[in-house]
This record gives C-alpha cells, structure tokens and sequence, in this order.
C-alpha cells in the first residue's frame, strides 16, 4: 500500500467514526436512558458531542498553523477513543455526557484536521475526489447508524457501539504510519483562548436553558439562564472583536458570500440534528417500537440527505441557486409539517415520510 493510499484510509476511516458517533446516539438514545437514566439530561447525549467539535474545529486551525497536522490529527483520535471507552463503561447519564463531551472534542480534531491535511496533500482532481469521498463516509455512517445501532442495542448491547470505535480508531493510526504533512510555524503562536472559553460558556448556558424550561416549567430557573446566555453571547462578542486573531472573525459576517450560506447551514444542521435527537425518542415512547424499528423508522432521514445532496449539482443546470434552495427549504417545511401530523394522532408511517421528505430537503440546502 502506497504512502498517498495509507494516508487516505487513514482520513477515511476517522471520518467514519467521527460521523458515525454523531448520528448513532440518536437511535440508541432511548435505550441509553434506560439503562442509565436521567432523561432530564437526554438532549445532552448529542449536544454536549456537537458544542465541543464546534468550539474545537476553529482551535485546532489554529493550531495546526504552527504544529504539525499529522500529530494533532494522531492526538485528536487518541482523544475520541479515550472517549468512547469512557462512554462504553458509563454508569450515569452524567458520566456518559462527561465522555460525549470528550468524543466530540477528538471528532471535531478528526474532521477539521482531516479536511486541512486533505488540502496539503492532494491537487486539484484529486483533491476534488477525496472530497467526494469524505462526503460518502457520511453518507455510509448516516445509513448504518440507525441500522446498526438499533441492531445492537436490541440484540447485545449499546455499549460495543462505543467499543467498536477503538479497533477501528487503532487501524486509523497504525495505518496512517510515515505519513508527514507538517508545516513550518508561522510566527508566534496567538490562540484566542478567551474567545473560545466564553463561546463554551455562551453555548452551554444556552442550550442549559431549553433543559431547564422542560425540567422546571413552573420556576424562574430557565429565564435566568436564558438571560445570562444572552449576556455572555455579547460579551463573547466583545471579546471575539477586539481579539488580534479572533476564533470567529466577525468581519465575515459582512460578507453577502458567507453570510446567507452560513445562516443557511445552521438552519439546516440545526434542523437535522433536533431531529435526531427527538424523533427517536417519540417513536419510542409512543409506539413503544424496539431499538432495531426505530432506526428503521428514521433511516430515511440520512437515505434523503444523501439523495438530496447527489441531486443538487444536476439541478444546477436547469434552475436558479435560489429556486433550488426555495425548493429544499420547502421540502423541510413539509417534513417538518408531517411529524407534527403524527403529534395530532396520525400513523408512525408519516414519521418515515417525514424522514425522508426532511432529509432530501436538508440535503438541497
């Protein structure tokens, strides 16, 4: 096996498990919360993955612009395996949350540092190439999370979902090898480390808020956190704008080309990922289905986003960007529009429809 073909299975292969661990939980949620209790914490299972690969993804391109990218990537798996053991042994909801929060601090080191050795590395058609296959290996861990995650959790246990991850993990390092893309420092280092503490703060706080509303519907304890989120958001604000290198350079935000595209893709996400963490656990509490079905019920979701995502670039050609994006934002609405049918008493096969129609509209945005 060649230098070029070790180094992208190595990518490949993280890729997978870093995609893999943030759509997996969504289907063994209910299950988990069975076994470990604290419901009242359940949103944290995927959130608490998600807000750490978010603050993470900016720090580690900072610091890859002074360390070598091939040894933070080799750390980041490290990270995310140390995790998913900590999660497979976990014997409280707050444990495994401590440990999701770890998986997601490695997985947000995976795909960044993946994406920036990716760039080092490959040219032109080829680079245009491994792209596409990044894209598959979510695409892959999209179709067999609900699948396999369902399989397991009925039939052994959720636990080897997390103990999966570490001979694969091992198999990414051990083959990435000699495998050198390093780069000389450039300068002295400046991380905006205040910035991405406050980030933390202002996102924690936040999502703690919408918990808080659900746990303590007849107490001040949700405003007061909701409050004190919009504080920190503007002092992380202030903090971010007067940074010499600022984790998110708010001079972006004038931008027309990043902007609308940004705000798009954090509908769309957030979107997603809502939906994996509440449609399982409805059809699980309403129809009391068995892990295995309730993967099944949701399989559409990630089969539409790839669907959606392949279609996108034909369309191009016939229509206008804005009447494509109208059309996924539409297909959204009306997925979103058939879930609320099932609230009203309509069937479990509208929760499929729903999936699907869901995720080929998040996949066209």
């Amino acid at each position: 096996m060649s230098a070029a073909q070790r180094f992208a299975l190595s990518v490949l292969l993280a890729t997978f498990l870093a995609a893999w661990d943030s759509t997996v939980v969504g289907t063994i949620g209910p299950t988990i919360v069975q076994h470990l209790g604290g419901l009242n914490l359940y949103p944290w299972m995927l959130t608490g993955f998600m807000v750490a690969a978010t603050t993470l993804t900016p720090l580690v391109g900072s610091l890859s612009n002074h360390y070598s990218p091939a040894i933070l990537y080799r750390w980041s798996i490290g990270f995310f395996l140390l995790g998913s053991v900590g999660s497979a042994v976990a014997e409280s909801m707050s444990w495994f949350i401590g440990t999701r929060i770890m998986q997601g601090a490695g997985a947000g080191g995976i795909l960044t540092l993946g994406l920036i050795m990716m760039g080092q590395y490959y040219q032109g058609v080829e680079r245009v190439r491994m792209q596409g296959r990044l894209s598959a290996m979510w695409g892959l861990a999209g179709l067999l999370g609900p699948t396999l995650g369902g399989l397991f959790a009925q039939w052994l246990s959720w636990r080897f979902l997390f103990l999966i991850n570490v001979p694969v993990g091992l198999i990414a390092l051990f083959v990435m090898g000699p495998v050198e893309t390093s780069r000389a420092p450039t300068g002295a280092m400046r991380l905006d480390w205040r910035g991405a503490l406050w980030l933390v703060a202002w996102l924690s706080t936040g999502l703690s808020s919408i918990t808080a509303f659900q746990q303590f519907p007849h107490t001040a304890v949700g405003w007061i956190l909701l409050f004190s989120a919009l504080g920190l958001g503007i002092i992380w604000w202030n903090v971010e704008r007067r940074a010499v290198n600022p984790l998110v350079p708010l001079s972006w935000l004038k931008s027309r080309r990043i902007t609308p595209p940004s705000l798009l893709a954090l509908v769309a996400s957030g979107t997603l990922y809502a939906t994996v963490i509440v449609i399982p656990l409805w059809v699980y509490t309403a129809w009391h289905f068995a892990p295995l079905a309730v993967g099944l019920a949701i399989l559409p979701l990630p089969v539409g986003w790839a669907a959606g995502s392949m279609f996108t670039a034909p369309l191009m050609s016939h229509f206008s960007l804005q009447a494509i994006t109208r059309g996924g934002l539409l297909g959204m609405i009306v997925g979103m529009l058939l879930y609320q049918m099932t609230w009203n008493g309509g069937e479990w096969i509208l929760i499929v429809c729903g999936s699907g129609v869901l995720g080929m509209g998040v996949g066209v945005v």
